[in-house]
Order: C-alpha cells, then sequence, then structure tokens
C-alpha cells in the first residue's frame, strides 16, 4: 500500500510539472512568475538621520550574525556609521520590445561603430496566470553610456538632443549601502549598535515615523506597515526604509492615498483596476536597477501603510478583485493624473518613448463634438482656459482652472535655481500637444536664453506649476517687466485617467468600465485572477 501511495504521488508531482511547462512555467523555455502572488518592494523613505518604531508586539530583527529581539515600545533608529550605497548613472535613448530585438540589436550596432559603450538592458518580467495565459512587460533599453557623476550622464543625454533623440537618464546601484545604526528605546539612553541592513518584523503592525523631508518635524503622525520592513544605507548614507507586501494588501494603502474613499464607488473601483495595473505594469521596471520596486509618493503611487485603509476602497479593490487593463496581450501603462483641465494628453508630449496607443489625448468634456471644433487648439488657448469648458473634471475648482502671480524678482529666483539665464525677460512659447500643454518653452534673460522641454521639467523651472497647460500675462515693458501671471488648467500631466474626470463621470452614472475605456483608448478589463 506505501509503495501504490508512493507512486501515485510521484505521478501527480510529474503531472504538475507536465501542466506548469504546458501553461507558463516552461512557455517558450522560459520561466514566467505567477501573477497572483505577486510582492512589491516600496521605499518608504529616504534622506533620514533617525527612524523611530514602534508595535505593541514584540519585534524581531534580522540583523548580521542572526536575529534579536525587541520588547514591545518605541525605538529610534539613529545612523551611527555609514558607507554609502554606491550608483552608476545610465543614459538611455531608445526602447524596444522583445519582439524587436534584431532592430534592437541594429541600433546598438550603430551606436557601437560610434563609440559608444553601448548596451542593452533588459528590464521588466513575465507572469503566468491561473490559466497559464503569459503576460509579458520586459522591454529592451539601449544604453549609450553608464557615469559615476550624474553631471557626466546629463551631458551625455544633451548631446543626442541635437539627433532629436529625446534620451533619459536613470541611476542604477552598483554596490549596497552598508552601516551601523545605534538602537535606543524604552527610555534607555542605548540599547545596542546593529549592522546594517537589517529587517524588522512583528506579529501586528509596526508604526514608523521620520523627518517629512528633512524640515525637521516629524509627520503629522506615525504610519503603520504590515510587511516585512528593511532599513539600509542610502546613497547619500542616510537611512532609508523599504516595506515587502504581496500586491493586493500594497493596493489597500494606494487606494485611498490616490482617491478620497468618500468619492463614488464607480470611481473608486475605475481607480483600483488602474491602479492595480500600473502596478504590475512598472514591476521590474520603475525602480528595478536601484533595487526597489515602486517608491512610495506620487512619483509612483501615494502609498499610505496600513494608516491609509479605508472600509470603501477596501470594498472597491474586492469587488475589481483580479481584474486589470490590457490591449489584448500586454498590461497597459494606465497612469493617472488628479485633474486634465478638460482634454487630456498624449504620452509622447509628456515622457519620452514612443507613442502609446492606449494612451491617446480625448476629450473629457460633458458634450463633446465629433468634427473637432472644440479641441483647446481650435478654440485658442485664450478661450479655452479663461472661458472653459463644462467638463467632468471642472468640479474640481481648485486646479480646472488656476491663477499663479510672481514678481518679476520672484521669476527670475525660481528660474535661475535651475537655469542660470539671469534676469528674466520674457517667455515664449513652443508647440503644445492636443490638450493644450507646452512640449517646450524659451526663457529669454538678461544673461541668455534657456529651451526646457517636456511637461514636468516646464513645470519645476517656474516653481512647481500645477500643470503645463498654462498661458502668461505679463505686467510692464518688454525690458523691465514687473509681474508674471500663469493662467492654467489641470494638475498632473494629464496622461490616462483623470481621475477628477472619473469622478464627474461616475457622477453621470458611468461604470467603472465605461470610466476606464473612456480614458484608455483600445483597452480591454480582463480578469486574470
Amino acid at each position: 500500500m506505501f509503495r501504490c501511495a508512493h507512486r501515485i504521488a510521484k505521478l501527480f508531482v510529474i503531472a504538475l510539472l507536465i501542466v506548469g511547462c504546458r501553461t507558463a512555467l516552461c512557455q517558450g523555455g522560459e520561466p514566467s512568475a505567477p501573477l497572483a502572488r505577486q510582492t512589491v518592494r516600496v521605499r518608504l523613505t529616504t534622506g533620514q538621520r533617525a527612524i523611530d518604531v514602534a508595535s505593541p508586539e514584540r519585534i524581531t530583527a534580522s540583523v548580521a550574525g542572526g536575529k534579536r529581539t525587541l520588547p514591545p515600545g518605541s525605538w529610534t533608529f539613529r545612523a551611527a556609521e555609514a558607507t554609502p550605497a554606491r550608483q552608476e548613472f545610465r543614459v538611455f535613448v531608445k526602447t524596444f520590445q522583445p519582439a524587436e530585438r534584431a532592430a534592437a540589436m541594429g541600433f546598438l550596432d550603430q551606436l557601437q561603430r560610434e563609440g559608444y559603450s553601448a548596451e542593452i538592458v533588459t528590464l521588466g518580467r513575465r507572469f503566468h496566470t491561473k490559466s497559464g495565459r503569459i503576460m509579458d512587460t520586459r522591454v529592451l533599453w539601449i544604453s549609450a553610456g553608464a557615469f559615476p557623476r550624474l553631471e557626466e550622464a546629463e551631458a551625455l543625454r544633451a548631446t543626442f538632443e541635437g539627433r532629436d533623440v529625446w534620451g533619459w537618464v536613470r541611476a542604477r546601484t552598483v554596490a549596497e549601502g552598508r552601516g551601523i545604526v545605534a538602537v535606543r528605546g524604552n527610555g534607555e539612553e542605548q540599547t545596542a549598535e546593529w549592522e546594517v541592513p537589517l529587517a524588522l518584523e512583528a506579529d501586528g503592525p509596526i508604526q514608523l515615523c521620520w523627518d517629512d523631508g528633512g524640515a525637521g518635524r516629524k509627520q503629522p503622525q506615525a504610519r503603520a506597515y504590515v510587511g516585512r520592513l528593511e532599513i539600509g544605507i542610502a546613497p547619500d548614507g542616510t537611512l532609508e526604509v523599504f516595506e515587502t507586501l504581496d500586491v493586493e494588501t500594497y493596493l489597500r494603502g494606494v487606494l485611498p492615498s490616490e482617491m478620497p474613499a468618500d468619492w463614488p464607488v464607480e470611481a473608486l473601483k475605475a481607480q483600483a483596476v488602474a491602479a492595480r495595473t500600473d502596478v504590475f505594469a512598472k514591476l521590474g521596471i520603475a525602480h528595478e536597477l536601484e533595487g526597489f520596486d515602486l517608491c512610495g509618493a506620487e512619483h509612483c503611487l501615494a502609498y499610505g501603510g496600513q494608516t491609509a485603509w479605508r472600509p470603501r476602497t477596501d470594498a472597491a479593490l474586492e469587488v475589481t478583485s483580479g481584474e486589470i487593463l490590457t490591449d489584448g496581450e500586454r498590461f497597459i501603462p494606465a497612469v493617472f493624473c488628479a485633474n486634465c483641465g478638460g482634454w487630456t494628453e498624449n504620452n509622447e508630449n509628456v515622457w519620452s518613448g514612443p507613442a502609446n496607443p492606449n494612451l491617446r489625448g480625448v476629450p473629457d468634456m460633458l458634450l463633446s463634438t465629433e468634427d473637432g471644433s472644440d479641441t483647446p487648439a481650435a478654440v485658442g488657448m485664450a478661450a479655452w482656459l479663461l472661458d472653459p469648458p463644462k467638463a467632468y473634471c471642472s468640479g474640481d475648482p481648485r486646479y480646472y482652472r488656476w491663477r499663479k502671480q510672481f514678481s518679476a524678482e520672484e521669476l527670475t529666483a525660481v528660474v535661475n535655481e535651475r537655469y542660470p539665464v539671469g534676469p528674466v525677460r520674457s517667455i515664449e512659447f513652443g508647440e503644445r500637444g492636443v490638450s493644450g500643454r507646452l512640449k517646450w518653452v524659451t526663457v529669454h534673460g538678461a544673461n541668455g536664453a534657456a529651451v526646457i522641454r517636456k511637461e514636468l521639467p516646464i513645470r519645476l523651472a517656474f516653481g512647481g506649476l500645477p500643470s503645463a497647460m498654462f498661458l502668461v500675462d505679463v505686467e510692464g515693458g518688454p525690458d523691465r517687466p514687473a509681474q508674471f501671471t500663469f493662467v492654467g488648467g489641470g494638475r498632473g500631466h494629464g496622461v490616462g485617467l483623470c481621475q477628477h474626470g472619473a469622478r464627474g463621470m461616475a457622477l453621470e452614472g458611468a461604470r467603472h468600465g465605461e470610466i476606464l475605456i473612456h480614458y484608455f483608448t483600445g483597452a480591454r478589463i480582463e480578469k486574470v485572477h
């Protein structure tokens, strides 16, 4: 009987291996990971001198040499010694899909013949669903060179602009940071000195508190996290903290941080599907070169840990469980912004990279014509901004239309932080995208001029404007301007899902699927697990 049972068990294992090969694990001879069991590593903060940790449960710390235990209470981890993580800065100039490898090799060969230390860097991951379907997010990035200093990489990137190649720079961690933290707590002067990196785990949530951006103030309140926490040494020698947890638990802290939990349920469901898709599309790409998946700020996805969890957003995640957006074969980049200002933007006008058919600019108006007579270009930017149409996102009075004023001295100070042009004399507008967002501007100053390209650099050049959809009214003479008034629309890059637009559509009775299909051209909603 034992032999029979053993043989049956052996045959069962073999059968599982065969099924695995036929579905995903061996398909095409390439490995893949199960989509339903993915985890995400989030960098919660960096640039910290000290981290406050608290738990009503015992904390287990995994450190060099074994495990240590901290009793329930509050503890401070303060950097005592540090060897910073070492990074290099890579200049990327073009992307290809895996099926385009021959073209990628041809482009690589061309760069190498021109003397560049070019190579292909493969990012992204290959997933399989429960049914065995493959979801491949891999992309081939062409690196033209790697440098120890950011300034050197930026200098090379700038040379490609003359060839109409809009490259981008990414940091890559090549050596992990190491150091010592002094651990103090529960009224004791100093408990121990531990090597970092180290990991912290407890039977319940662990609360963290740190300085908010180095301003010398603590966060308004400590945030609780349920995943495995790691404290490490950043490239600048300060402390950084990571959390590793499963994707769906992570999304519980994302959804209410990205969209108010009291918004209409169909808008919350649309945001849930978009955020889930965005996470899977970014895994292995966004911060892969730095050794983690996503950051905890809006740059990736706003994330508030367990402290942010809300019943209504939890319900939106549960009812849409397993739903993602695809183009029929791959995850679409389901990006989103706070307020599109009445029209969303084409992705290539905002970021470096080829046009994506799922990220086309679309109208956000309640009533839109079919002949294109109501586009920002057709009605004129002055009319578009000063006499705006009623849009789904116009329920946001703060950012649907906005104004920001600078004296000449204030604007000069802001601009010269990044572009040393001297006293600002005028701002020349370049071409605009379909939404009216500027693709480039030229700032003319007494000491020279600077051409600023792409949406975020334009916003940052003028002190962090809400969007790059704006006009400028100048008071004073051409040689001695006195005041600059920026009149604009929207908040954020304007690509993909408009969050306030989703709210407006939901209030008009749209279902979450209708909202998503409206903002993501040609997308499909699929349930993959």
